[in-house]
């Protein structure tokens, strides 16, 4: 994905599917780069999950968030960061599976906030 998406609320990216013959790992490695709009006073809180739905910000079971947060201290200025979020998900058998990769401002939400680019690669190891 490229280009400016608002994060709003609980906001969805992108997702990616693969089929798989047989049990084994999945490992979803995701990118995102984001412009976040901080006001001076107000600290901004966000973070980006891999999920097993496209409106949910909560992680798939057995997986971790990306988290960022900007103190009320800094200044007012817009901040370009991108954080990278790695996960190994073990898989119980063949089937075909898909996970959302999702973000969401918990604190300062405003309209500049932007995701610029995101990338996510899943790949299959075999057991």
């Amino acid at each position: 994905m490229v280009g400016g998406l608002q994060i709003t609320g609980c906001t969805y990216i992108h997702e990616v599917t693969i089929t798989v013959p047989s049990a084994g790992t999945l490992v979803l490695t995701s990118t995102v780069h984001v412009w976040i709009d901080h006001t001076a006073g107000i600290g901004d809180f966000w973070h980006f999950v891999h999920s097993d739905t496209m409106t949910s910000c909560t992680s798939a079971p057995d997986t971790i968030d990306y988290y960022a947060y900007y103190w009320p201290s800094l200044a007012t200025d817009v901040f370009d960061e991108t954080g990278t979020m790695v996960n190994a998900i073990s898989i119980a058998g063949s089937g075909t599976y898909t996970y959302f990769l999702n973000t969401e401002m918990v604190i300062g939400e405003s309209a500049g906030d932007m995701i610029s680019q995101a990338e996510t690669v899943m790949v299959f190891y075999p057991s």
